[in-house]
């Protein structure tokens, strides 16, 4: 999960310089991206980083992957999000995990299976807008995106670029409950 406490005992329990890497799967924290939190989002790597830097400064850099993340297409009443705001949530989960330095995403079930619907497609196989986001990100960001920088002119809604492999990509949205007009 994304319980950085358990990785201080782990490593106060003789995990120290044992490791290349470090894997999260935050799924509790991408919970709260519909309602605008991204702010906590935004802290995973940083407050990982600085446990590391306290715990065992040797590892304070090492490659954080998300090895599974992921959000529900099921309606609300069934304890999901719904389809168009699950590929909302992918877009942020995304854009923001590539900003703070996560080296590797893994989407949690390309495909529904054992009965959830965490998937880009149906069972069925039929494409989700997930599924359509994903190849967005991947087409505009490229294979390995390159981060440049945020920006938040006013307060109503977040930026990040990119060097993507057409040019520069702004991947931005507002707050919940907002509309403003962006003019590039």
């Amino acid at each position: 999960s994304n319980h950085v406490n358990f990785l201080a005992e782990s490593i106060a329990a003789g995990a120290a310089d044992k490791f290349d890497f470090v894997t999260l799967h935050p799924y509790e924290v991408a919970s709260l991206l519909p309602l605008g939190w991204e702010g906590q989002f935004m802290a995973i790597v940083p407050r990982l980083r600085e446990m590391l830097r306290v715990r065992n400064p040797a590892r304070a850099d090492v490659p954080v992957w998300f090895t599974e993340i992921g959000i529900s297409a099921a309606p609300p009443e069934h304890r999901g999000v719904g389809p168009q705001v699950q590929a909302d949530v992918l877009a942020k989960i995304y854009t923001m995990a590539f900003a703070q330095g996560v080296a590797r995403i893994y989407w949690f079930d390309p495909r529904d299976s054992e009965g959830l619907t965490m998937g880009l497609t149906t069972a069925e196989g039929t494409k989700r807008p997930a599924w359509h986001a994903m190849r967005t990100l991947r087409t505009y960001l490229g294979a390995r995106p390159r981060y440049v920088g945020w920006t938040q002119p006013g307060n109503a809604w977040y930026g990040f670029v990119f060097d993507g492999p057409h040019g520069v990509v702004l991947s931005a949205w507002t707050r919940p409950g907002q509309s403003v007009s962006l003019a590039l």
